[in-house]
């Protein structure tokens, strides 16, 4: 175990949370760069989630540096509910830790709890088989997202 985990809890956001979520989001769009960036639709996104749906925080003391935001969906040909991620991101200086895994097993226990699947996608063009290979080792997979990058 990294002497990073040692200092990380793990807890679900709210309301006052929303600037730091919004912060580590935009280090994941720097670093993913898929379509243009609108801080204020990414504010009322998350906001959104956070009140109708949840977000998981991972924190090193104050600072958010992980986040999972999930999303009770209907399927789209049934009324039947699924929850699904609408992001999960570790910031780089805390990668090659247990935040990751543990971020992912509590969408699942999440899930679990309301009897409902969970349903996570890998939308990365950097290193997107690391992230797989993470969610594989809780998860099997039903498909592939795939894209045409312009």
């Amino acid at each position: 175990m990294s002497k990073i985990d040692n200092t990380i809890t793990y807890e679900a956001a709210v309301a006052e949370d929303l600037y730091g979520i919004c912060e580590l989001l935009h280090v994941m769009h720097a670093e993913n760069g898929i379509g243009g960036l609108n801080p204020q639709k990414t504010e009322q996104a998350v906001a959104n989630v956070i009140d109708a749906g949840v977000v998981l925080i991972a924190l090193d003391g104050e600072r958010i540096v992980a986040s999972v935001g999930l999303e009770h969906q209907p399927w789209w040909y049934s009324d039947d509910l699924y929850i699904g991620d609408l992001w999960t991101f570790v910031h780089p200086e805390y990668r090659r830790s247990k935040i990751a895994p543990r971020l992912v097993r509590r969408a699942r226990e999440y899930a679990r709890e309301l009897g409902l699947p969970l349903v996570m996608a890998v939308l990365t063009p950097n290193q997107p088989e690391r992230a797989e290979k993470l969610l594989l080792r809780q998860m099997q997979p039903v498909g592939r997202i795939v894209m045409e990058v312009r």
